[in-house]
């Protein structure tokens, strides 16, 4: 593998990859940044945590095409601090890979790209378009209140509640409640599915408030969020949910409650 790619391009790439990368695994390899080129110029980045993957697409010169496994961290380390724009990177024959710029040189042992762990196959039998801004918003507005708490691992994410044209996201630890609701241009059925918070939290980091679209696709097990250069896949976490319209009815009938309690005290104190 031989490439050339731009510093600015790949480091941001590299940042947002490594969301997915395993701090804590007995597999080195889940510790890496799977790099892929092809001869048509387009360079693959791939972390997986075995719970969340991200892909992220580059383009760049492709001399030579390859794969390889380069540990997070160290390529992280050494990309942000290369000197140039412009980013040399070449694998020989040891799996031993060399990354030129300027008069900066490094060499990083790589590993086998053929233990790295694909990511699922997302055969998608639900699909949903959402605006960036939307979505970035929505995710902003409620994924403060899902749970840290392993008791109930359904709260550790939020709830997307897709009803015609309208998407729900909610979200609660059980103590507090995040609704934020938008309207959609198209009828897209109904479907409720439980996203990661973890997943949704790095979503949000990578996101970029324009005008385009961000393409969500599930199955049962998994969602795949799709938009711009990335595709991230998260396992959905799976159980029912609570039902978010009962709970707001039932606290906002105890406030009124404690609305009308409080004025009738009051009401006797001054009688």
């Amino acid at each position: 593998m031989k490439i050339i790619c731009s510093k600015t391009t790949l480091n941001e790439a590299v940042i947002s990859v490594s969301k997915a990368v395993s701090s804590h695994s007995s597999l080195p390899v889940l510790e890496g940044i799977y790099i892929s080129a092809s001869t048509d110029g387009v360079i693959t980045l791939i972390s997986n945590d075995m719970e969340m993957g991200i892909e992220a697409k580059i383009s760049g010169e492709v001399e030579h095409g390859g794969s390889t496994v380069l540990n997070a961290k160290i390529l992280g380390s050494i990309v942000k601090n290369l000197p140039l724009e412009e980013v040399l990177i070449e694998l020989d024959e040891k799996n031993i890979c060399t990354i030129k710029s300027g008069n900066s040189k490094f060499e990083i042992s790589g590993m086998n790209s053929i233990d790295f762990p694909d990511l699922p196959v997302v055969n998608p039998d639900y699909s949903v378009k959402i605006p960036k801004k939307t979505l970035k918003e929505m995710i902003s507005k409620t994924i403060f209140c899902t749970s840290l708490s392993d008791n109930r691992p359904i709260l550790k994410g939020c709830l997307f509640d897709i009803e015609g044209g309208t998407v729900r996201m909610v979200s609660t630890d059980g103590f507090r409640l995040a609704v934020r609701t938008y309207h959609l241009e198209e009828d897209n059925g109904e479907r409720k599915f439980v996203v990661p918070a973890k997943a949704l939290g790095e979503i949000n980091k990578i996101l970029r408030e324009d005008d385009e679209f961000v393409e969500v696709n599930c199955t049962s097990k998994n969602a795949v969020f799709i938009f711009e250069n990335y595709r991230v896949v998260t396992r959905l976490i799976e159980g029912d949910y609570i039902n978010s319209k009962v709970l707001f009815m039932t606290r906002a009938k105890l406030s009124l409650n404690v609305l009308f309690m409080s004025f009738l005290i009051q009401f006797t104190v001054h009688l």
